[in-house]
Protein backbone atom coordinates (compact mmCIF):
# COMPACT_ATOMS: atom_id res chain seq x y z
CA UNK A 1 0.00 0.00 0.00
CA UNK A 2 2.94 2.87 0.94
CA UNK A 3 5.60 0.91 -1.73
CA UNK A 4 5.37 3.86 -3.78
CA UNK A 5 5.11 6.29 -1.49
CA UNK A 6 8.53 5.49 -0.09
CA UNK A 7 10.11 4.20 -3.42
CA UNK A 8 10.76 7.60 -4.69
CA UNK A 9 13.22 8.38 -1.59
CA UNK A 10 15.18 5.47 -2.41
CA UNK A 11 17.12 4.61 -5.61
CA UNK A 12 17.58 0.74 -4.75
CA UNK A 13 13.97 -0.87 -5.36
CA UNK A 14 12.07 -2.04 -2.06
CA UNK A 15 11.36 -5.60 -1.84
CA UNK A 16 10.08 -6.37 1.41
CA UNK A 17 8.86 -10.30 3.12
CA UNK A 18 5.83 -11.76 3.36
CA UNK A 19 4.85 -9.69 5.40
CA UNK A 20 5.55 -5.98 3.62
CA UNK A 21 8.25 -5.20 5.76
CA UNK A 22 12.11 -3.86 4.75
CA UNK A 23 15.36 -3.35 6.01
CA UNK A 24 17.25 -0.50 4.65
CA UNK A 25 19.68 2.16 5.15
CA UNK A 26 18.75 5.04 7.34
CA UNK A 27 19.15 8.20 5.33
CA UNK A 28 18.76 10.29 8.41
CA UNK A 29 22.47 9.54 9.95
CA UNK A 30 24.99 7.60 8.99
CA UNK A 31 24.21 4.27 8.67
CA UNK A 32 26.99 1.27 7.87
CA UNK A 33 24.70 -1.42 8.21
CA UNK A 34 20.75 -1.36 7.53
CA UNK A 35 18.97 -0.15 10.48
CA UNK A 36 15.97 1.01 9.37
CA UNK A 37 12.57 -1.01 9.32
CA UNK A 38 9.46 0.06 7.00
CA UNK A 39 6.35 -1.63 6.92
CA UNK A 40 4.90 -1.23 3.39
CA UNK A 41 1.42 -2.02 4.30
CA UNK A 42 0.51 0.04 7.26
CA UNK A 43 3.46 2.73 6.11
CA UNK A 44 4.97 2.57 9.93
CA UNK A 45 9.02 3.40 10.08
CA UNK A 46 11.52 2.64 12.82
CA UNK A 47 14.77 3.24 13.04
CA UNK A 48 17.12 0.85 15.28
CA UNK A 49 20.18 3.00 14.78
CA UNK A 50 18.56 6.80 15.15
CA UNK A 51 15.63 5.92 16.81
CA UNK A 52 13.45 8.09 14.35
CA UNK A 53 9.68 6.53 13.97
CA UNK A 54 6.45 7.60 12.45
CA UNK A 55 4.39 7.29 9.84
CA UNK A 56 4.33 8.44 6.49
CA UNK A 57 3.41 11.35 7.09
CA UNK A 58 5.80 11.43 9.84
CA UNK A 59 8.13 10.69 7.44
CA UNK A 60 7.52 13.32 4.86
CA UNK A 61 8.12 15.99 7.33
CA UNK A 62 11.14 14.77 8.68
CA UNK A 63 12.39 13.75 5.26
CA UNK A 64 12.03 17.63 4.11
CA UNK A 65 13.52 18.55 6.96
CA UNK A 66 16.56 16.67 6.76
CA UNK A 67 17.18 15.79 3.38
CA UNK A 68 17.92 18.33 0.78
CA UNK A 69 15.85 17.34 -2.51
CA UNK A 70 14.29 18.65 -5.45
CA UNK A 71 11.17 16.85 -4.22
CA UNK A 72 12.03 19.12 -0.62
CA UNK A 73 12.18 22.31 -2.86
CA UNK A 74 9.31 21.72 -4.73
CA UNK A 75 7.30 20.79 -1.78
CA UNK A 76 9.18 24.05 0.35
CA UNK A 77 7.53 25.77 -3.01
CA UNK A 78 4.13 24.67 -2.78
CA UNK A 79 4.21 25.76 0.92
CA UNK A 80 5.04 29.28 -0.30
CA UNK A 81 2.38 29.47 -2.89
CA UNK A 82 -0.39 29.29 0.04
CA UNK A 83 1.45 30.99 2.29
CA UNK A 84 -0.35 34.23 1.42
CA UNK A 85 1.33 36.59 4.20
CA UNK A 86 4.77 35.88 3.00
CA UNK A 87 3.79 36.48 -0.88
CA UNK A 88 2.50 39.73 0.50
CA UNK A 89 5.88 40.60 1.93
CA UNK A 90 8.19 39.50 -1.23
CA UNK A 91 5.22 41.75 -3.16
CA UNK A 92 5.51 44.74 -0.87
CA UNK A 93 8.91 44.81 0.50
CA UNK A 94 11.34 43.20 -1.89
CA UNK A 95 9.62 43.57 -4.96
CA UNK A 96 9.04 39.96 -6.24
CA UNK A 97 6.29 39.42 -8.31
CA UNK A 98 4.66 35.63 -8.38
CA UNK A 99 6.05 35.58 -11.70
CA UNK A 100 9.71 36.09 -9.96
CA UNK A 101 8.34 33.22 -7.25
CA UNK A 102 7.39 30.38 -9.92
CA UNK A 103 10.44 30.93 -12.22
CA UNK A 104 13.31 30.05 -9.45
CA UNK A 105 11.03 28.13 -7.42
CA UNK A 106 11.06 30.41 -3.97
CA UNK A 107 9.63 27.84 -1.33
CA UNK A 108 8.85 28.69 2.32
CA UNK A 109 10.04 26.42 5.28
CA UNK A 110 7.37 27.76 7.78
CA UNK A 111 10.38 29.94 9.12
CA UNK A 112 12.43 30.80 6.17
CA UNK A 113 12.23 32.00 2.47
CA UNK A 114 13.87 29.29 0.48
CA UNK A 115 15.63 29.78 -2.84
CA UNK A 116 17.20 26.38 -4.65
CA UNK A 117 20.77 26.68 -5.77
CA UNK A 118 21.60 24.68 -9.04
CA UNK A 119 24.47 23.84 -10.07
CA UNK A 120 26.07 24.16 -14.23
CA UNK A 121 25.00 20.84 -14.38
CA UNK A 122 21.24 21.76 -13.49
CA UNK A 123 21.64 19.92 -10.01
CA UNK A 124 20.67 21.28 -6.88
CA UNK A 125 23.44 22.15 -4.92
CA UNK A 126 22.04 23.81 -1.79
CA UNK A 127 18.82 25.21 -1.12
CA UNK A 128 19.45 28.84 0.40
CA UNK A 129 17.09 29.96 3.40
CA UNK A 130 16.60 33.64 4.01
CA UNK A 131 14.79 35.73 7.09
CA UNK A 132 14.48 39.19 7.40
CA UNK A 133 13.84 39.29 10.92
CA UNK A 134 17.02 36.94 12.10
CA UNK A 135 20.64 37.76 12.86
CA UNK A 136 22.14 35.63 10.49
CA UNK A 137 19.52 36.95 7.71
CA UNK A 138 20.80 34.03 5.03
CA UNK A 139 21.64 30.33 5.66
CA UNK A 140 22.36 27.37 3.88
CA UNK A 141 19.98 24.05 3.64
CA UNK A 142 22.38 22.37 5.70
CA UNK A 143 26.40 21.86 7.20
CA UNK A 144 28.08 21.12 4.12
CA UNK A 145 25.71 22.35 1.44
CA UNK A 146 27.31 26.05 1.93
CA UNK A 147 30.20 26.49 -0.52
CA UNK A 148 30.35 29.53 -2.17
CA UNK A 149 28.36 29.77 -5.67
CA UNK A 150 27.06 31.79 -8.61
CA UNK A 151 23.88 32.38 -8.60
CA UNK A 152 22.08 31.62 -11.06
CA UNK A 153 24.54 30.28 -12.35
CA UNK A 154 23.13 30.09 -15.85
CA UNK A 155 22.99 33.92 -16.61
CA UNK A 156 26.85 33.55 -17.68
CA UNK A 157 26.19 31.97 -20.49
CA UNK A 158 22.73 34.18 -21.68
CA UNK A 159 24.05 37.76 -22.70
CA UNK A 160 27.64 39.48 -23.20
CA UNK A 161 27.07 41.04 -19.83
CA UNK A 162 26.73 40.30 -16.18
CA UNK A 163 25.41 42.40 -13.27
CA UNK A 164 26.29 41.43 -9.59
CA UNK A 165 24.38 41.88 -6.78
CA UNK A 166 25.16 41.38 -3.44
CA UNK A 167 22.63 38.77 -2.19
CA UNK A 168 19.68 36.50 -3.61
CA UNK A 169 17.00 39.03 -2.91
CA UNK A 170 18.34 41.62 -4.95
CA UNK A 171 19.89 39.37 -7.57
CA UNK A 172 16.09 38.15 -7.77
CA UNK A 173 14.91 41.27 -7.62
CA UNK A 174 17.30 42.48 -10.38
CA UNK A 175 16.35 39.41 -13.04
CA UNK A 176 12.73 40.35 -12.87
CA UNK A 177 13.86 43.68 -13.68
CA UNK A 178 15.17 42.10 -16.82
CA UNK A 179 18.81 42.41 -16.24
CA UNK A 180 21.22 39.81 -16.45
CA UNK A 181 22.09 39.09 -12.89
CA UNK A 182 24.07 37.15 -10.71
CA UNK A 183 25.46 37.19 -7.55
CA UNK A 184 27.75 34.85 -4.79
CA UNK A 185 26.20 32.94 -2.10
CA UNK A 186 28.36 33.63 0.30
CA UNK A 187 28.45 37.25 0.46
CA UNK A 188 30.39 40.48 -0.73
CA UNK A 189 33.81 39.70 0.80
CA UNK A 190 34.08 35.94 -0.66
CA UNK A 191 34.95 35.71 -4.08
CA UNK A 192 36.75 32.12 -6.01
CA UNK A 193 39.27 32.93 -7.96
CA UNK A 194 38.21 30.16 -10.78
CA UNK A 195 35.37 31.78 -11.29
CA UNK A 196 37.52 34.51 -13.29
CA UNK A 197 37.55 32.34 -16.19
CA UNK A 198 33.50 32.71 -16.59
CA UNK A 199 33.38 36.32 -17.08
CA UNK A 200 35.84 35.97 -20.02
CA UNK A 201 35.71 39.05 -22.53
CA UNK A 202 31.86 40.12 -20.76
CA UNK A 203 30.95 44.00 -19.81
CA UNK A 204 30.90 43.37 -15.91
CA UNK A 205 28.78 45.93 -13.88
CA UNK A 206 29.27 45.66 -9.59
CA UNK A 207 26.34 47.15 -7.73
CA UNK A 208 26.75 46.11 -4.27
CA UNK A 209 25.52 47.49 -0.38
CA UNK A 210 26.45 51.20 -0.34
CA UNK A 211 28.53 50.57 2.37
CA UNK A 212 31.78 49.19 3.63
CA UNK A 213 31.84 45.84 2.94
CA UNK A 214 30.15 46.51 -0.27
CA UNK A 215 32.54 48.76 -1.13
CA UNK A 216 35.65 46.87 -0.51
CA UNK A 217 33.62 43.91 -1.89
CA UNK A 218 33.17 45.42 -5.14
CA UNK A 219 36.41 46.98 -5.68
CA UNK A 220 38.37 43.60 -5.00
CA UNK A 221 36.22 41.49 -7.53
CA UNK A 222 36.71 44.16 -9.91
CA UNK A 223 40.86 43.58 -9.40
CA UNK A 224 40.29 40.12 -9.62
CA UNK A 225 38.08 40.52 -12.92
CA UNK A 226 40.30 43.13 -14.61
CA UNK A 227 42.17 40.99 -16.55
CA UNK A 228 39.57 38.71 -18.12
CA UNK A 229 36.99 41.23 -18.49
CA UNK A 230 36.22 43.37 -21.26
CA UNK A 231 35.75 46.01 -18.60
CA UNK A 232 34.01 46.40 -15.37
CA UNK A 233 32.06 49.08 -13.44
CA UNK A 234 32.03 49.52 -10.08
CA UNK A 235 27.81 51.03 -10.00
CA UNK A 236 27.50 53.36 -6.74
CA UNK A 237 23.58 54.20 -6.06
CA UNK A 238 22.42 57.52 -5.42
CA UNK A 239 21.07 56.99 -1.91
CA UNK A 240 22.45 56.94 1.60
CA UNK A 241 19.55 55.29 3.66
CA UNK A 242 19.40 52.94 5.21
CA UNK A 243 22.15 52.14 6.17
CA UNK A 244 23.80 49.80 3.31
CA UNK A 245 21.31 50.72 1.04
CA UNK A 246 21.07 48.26 -1.81
CA UNK A 247 19.23 48.04 -5.52
CA UNK A 248 15.70 46.80 -3.46
CA UNK A 249 16.10 50.02 -1.33
CA UNK A 250 16.54 51.28 -4.87
CA UNK A 251 13.55 50.04 -6.84
CA UNK A 252 11.35 49.40 -4.26
CA UNK A 253 11.68 51.69 -1.43
CA UNK A 254 12.95 54.78 -3.43
CA UNK A 255 10.87 53.78 -6.94
CA UNK A 256 13.59 54.35 -9.63
CA UNK A 257 13.32 53.08 -12.98
CA UNK A 258 14.78 50.61 -14.55
CA UNK A 259 15.67 53.25 -17.27
CA UNK A 260 17.39 55.25 -14.79
CA UNK A 261 19.46 52.09 -13.30
CA UNK A 262 20.33 51.77 -17.27
CA UNK A 263 21.31 55.36 -17.75
CA UNK A 264 23.42 55.45 -13.92
CA UNK A 265 25.33 52.06 -15.82
CA UNK A 266 26.55 54.02 -18.50
CA UNK A 267 27.30 57.03 -16.69
CA UNK A 268 29.34 55.63 -14.16
CA UNK A 269 33.41 55.47 -15.39
CA UNK A 270 34.95 52.11 -16.47
CA UNK A 271 37.43 50.72 -13.23
CA UNK A 272 41.12 51.38 -13.94
CA UNK A 273 43.53 49.13 -11.92
CA UNK A 274 45.28 51.31 -9.36
CA UNK A 275 49.14 51.05 -8.88
CA UNK A 276 49.27 50.05 -5.45
CA UNK A 277 53.07 49.10 -5.46
CA UNK A 278 55.13 51.68 -3.41
CA UNK A 279 57.89 53.90 -5.01
CA UNK A 280 60.86 52.37 -4.31
CA UNK A 281 64.42 53.94 -4.94
CA UNK A 282 66.60 51.98 -7.46
CA UNK A 283 69.38 54.36 -7.26
CA UNK A 284 71.98 51.36 -6.41
CA UNK A 285 75.09 53.02 -4.60
CA UNK A 286 78.65 51.32 -3.63
CA UNK A 287 79.70 50.95 -0.21
CA UNK A 288 81.99 50.29 2.06
CA UNK A 289 81.13 47.33 4.02
CA UNK A 290 82.29 49.28 7.46
CA UNK A 291 79.69 51.48 6.27
CA UNK A 292 77.03 49.73 5.22
CA UNK A 293 75.18 49.36 8.88
CA UNK A 294 75.35 52.70 9.26
CA UNK A 295 71.58 54.23 9.99
CA UNK A 296 71.91 56.09 6.71
CA UNK A 297 71.41 52.56 4.63
CA UNK A 298 68.23 51.46 6.30
CA UNK A 299 66.11 50.17 4.34
CA UNK A 300 68.10 50.85 1.56
CA UNK A 301 69.49 49.07 -2.20
CA UNK A 302 73.59 49.08 -1.70
CA UNK A 303 76.08 47.56 -3.68
CA UNK A 304 79.51 45.74 -1.65
CA UNK A 305 82.57 44.81 -2.41
CA UNK A 306 83.62 41.79 -0.15
CA UNK A 307 85.41 38.82 0.35
CA UNK A 308 83.58 35.56 2.04
CA UNK A 309 86.09 34.63 5.07
CA UNK A 310 83.34 32.08 5.89
CA UNK A 311 79.71 30.25 6.16
CA UNK A 312 77.63 28.55 8.29
CA UNK A 313 77.06 24.82 8.24
CA UNK A 314 74.26 24.13 6.04
CA UNK A 315 71.76 26.77 4.35
CA UNK A 316 68.91 27.02 6.13
CA UNK A 317 65.37 26.64 3.40
CA UNK A 318 62.55 28.77 4.36
CA UNK A 319 58.93 29.24 2.59
CA UNK A 320 58.97 31.65 -1.10
CA UNK A 321 55.71 30.95 -2.12
CA UNK A 322 52.27 30.03 0.20
CA UNK A 323 49.35 29.00 -1.29
CA UNK A 324 46.17 29.47 1.26
CA UNK A 325 42.84 28.29 0.53
CA UNK A 326 39.75 27.80 2.10
CA UNK A 327 36.01 26.36 0.93
CA UNK A 328 34.30 28.47 4.26
CA UNK A 329 31.37 30.32 3.70
CA UNK A 330 30.91 31.42 7.38
CA UNK A 331 29.66 35.07 8.27
CA UNK A 332 32.97 35.95 9.15
CA UNK A 333 34.90 35.26 5.86
CA UNK A 334 34.53 38.91 4.59
CA UNK A 335 37.02 39.59 7.43
CA UNK A 336 39.61 37.38 5.90
CA UNK A 337 42.50 37.76 3.71
CA UNK A 338 41.32 34.15 1.98
CA UNK A 339 37.69 35.58 1.50
CA UNK A 340 37.91 34.93 -2.18
CA UNK A 341 38.61 31.17 -1.15
CA UNK A 342 42.64 30.92 -1.92
CA UNK A 343 45.25 33.42 -1.78
CA UNK A 344 49.02 33.22 -2.91
CA UNK A 345 52.24 34.74 -0.97
CA UNK A 346 55.32 34.96 -2.43
CA UNK A 347 58.17 36.51 -1.44
CA UNK A 348 60.79 37.99 -3.24
CA UNK A 349 64.65 37.76 -2.83
CA UNK A 350 65.05 41.39 -1.45
CA UNK A 351 62.15 40.88 0.97
CA UNK A 352 63.66 41.79 4.37
CA UNK A 353 61.28 40.00 6.43
CA UNK A 354 62.58 36.99 5.02
CA UNK A 355 65.01 37.24 8.26
CA UNK A 356 62.06 36.93 10.29
CA UNK A 357 61.56 32.94 8.61
CA UNK A 358 65.33 31.75 9.53
CA UNK A 359 66.62 30.27 12.94
CA UNK A 360 62.65 29.92 14.06
CA UNK A 361 60.54 27.24 14.82
CA UNK A 362 57.11 26.35 12.63
CA UNK A 363 54.56 27.29 14.22
CA UNK A 364 55.80 31.34 13.97
CA UNK A 365 56.35 30.88 10.05
CA UNK A 366 53.03 29.56 9.68
CA UNK A 367 52.08 32.59 11.78
CA UNK A 368 54.29 35.22 10.29
CA UNK A 369 52.87 33.91 6.68
CA UNK A 370 49.00 33.88 7.98
CA UNK A 371 49.35 37.85 9.68
CA UNK A 372 51.07 38.50 6.21
CA UNK A 373 47.94 36.83 3.95
CA UNK A 374 45.03 38.16 7.21
CA UNK A 375 43.61 34.85 7.73
CA UNK A 376 41.80 35.42 11.10
CA UNK A 377 43.45 34.56 13.67
CA UNK A 378 40.95 32.04 14.75
CA UNK A 379 39.90 30.49 12.07
CA UNK A 380 41.23 26.83 11.51
CA UNK A 381 39.49 26.37 7.97
CA UNK A 382 42.23 28.02 6.14
CA UNK A 383 44.86 25.06 4.78
CA UNK A 384 48.03 26.16 3.78
CA UNK A 385 50.34 24.72 1.48
CA UNK A 386 54.11 25.66 0.68
CA UNK A 387 55.19 25.52 -3.06
CA UNK A 388 58.26 26.88 -3.31
CA UNK A 389 61.07 27.58 -1.17
CA UNK A 390 64.62 29.61 -0.61
CA UNK A 391 67.77 28.81 0.41
CA UNK A 392 69.31 31.12 2.87
CA UNK A 393 73.27 31.28 3.00
CA UNK A 394 74.60 32.98 6.66
CA UNK A 395 77.62 34.26 5.47
CA UNK A 396 80.38 36.57 7.29
CA UNK A 397 82.45 38.94 5.38
CA UNK A 398 85.62 40.87 5.03
CA UNK A 399 85.90 43.67 3.03
CA UNK A 400 87.71 43.15 -0.76
CA UNK A 401 91.51 44.26 -0.45
CA UNK A 402 92.45 48.13 -2.19
CA UNK A 403 95.44 48.76 -2.55
CA UNK A 404 94.43 52.45 -3.73
CA UNK A 405 92.72 53.32 -0.21
CA UNK A 406 94.68 55.52 2.24
CA UNK A 407 92.61 54.13 4.73
CA UNK A 408 90.96 51.17 5.07
CA UNK A 409 89.14 49.67 8.27
CA UNK A 410 89.21 45.67 8.36
CA UNK A 411 85.45 44.46 9.84
CA UNK A 412 83.65 41.16 10.38
CA UNK A 413 80.20 41.51 8.93
CA UNK A 414 77.41 38.93 9.47
CA UNK A 415 75.64 38.64 6.58
CA UNK A 416 72.63 36.37 4.86
CA UNK A 417 72.74 35.65 1.30
CA UNK A 418 69.36 34.09 -0.76
CA UNK A 419 70.51 31.66 -2.67
CA UNK A 420 72.80 28.63 -2.73
CA UNK A 421 76.82 27.97 -3.93
CA UNK A 422 78.58 30.52 -2.20
CA UNK A 423 82.46 29.72 -2.28
CA UNK A 424 85.06 31.40 0.63
CA UNK A 425 87.72 33.30 0.11
CA UNK A 426 86.34 34.57 -2.92
CA UNK A 427 85.27 38.64 -3.98
CA UNK A 428 82.39 39.12 -4.23
CA UNK A 429 79.97 41.94 -5.51
CA UNK A 430 76.54 42.12 -3.99
CA UNK A 431 73.45 43.45 -4.31
CA UNK A 432 71.89 44.02 -0.62
CA UNK A 433 69.64 45.94 1.92
CA UNK A 434 70.23 46.96 5.57
CA UNK A 435 68.28 45.64 8.08
CA UNK A 436 68.48 44.58 11.71
CA UNK A 437 68.24 41.30 12.61
CA UNK A 438 64.52 40.19 14.01
CA UNK A 439 66.29 38.15 17.27
CA UNK A 440 69.74 40.83 18.30
CA UNK A 441 68.64 44.11 16.39
CA UNK A 442 72.14 44.10 14.78
CA UNK A 443 72.65 45.62 11.27
CA UNK A 444 73.09 43.40 8.49
CA UNK A 445 72.27 42.73 4.94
Amino acid sequence: MYKNFYQKYFEKELKSNEKGEILIHCPFHKDKHPSLGINLNNGIFHCFGCNVKGNARDWKELYVEKIMTIEVAEEFHKRLLKAKNILKYLEKKRGINLITIKKFMLGWDAERITIPIFDQNKNLANIRKYSSTSKQKMISFAEGSGEARLYPIQNLSQKNYVLLCEGEMDCLLANQKKLNAITVTSGAGVWREKWNELFKNKKVYICFDNDETGRVGAKNIAKQLFDYTEFVKIIKLPITEPKGADITNYFVDYGYSIQEFISLIKNTSVFKLEEEKKEINNEMIYVHLSEASKKEFYNQKIKIKAVIAGKDLAPYIVPKKIKFECNSDSSRCSQCGCSSGNKTIILKNEDNSLLQLIDTYIDNIKGYFRKKAKILSNCYNVKMQIEDTFNIEQIFLIPELDFSAEEQEYVLRKAFYVGHGLKTNQNYTFEAITTPEPKTHYATQ
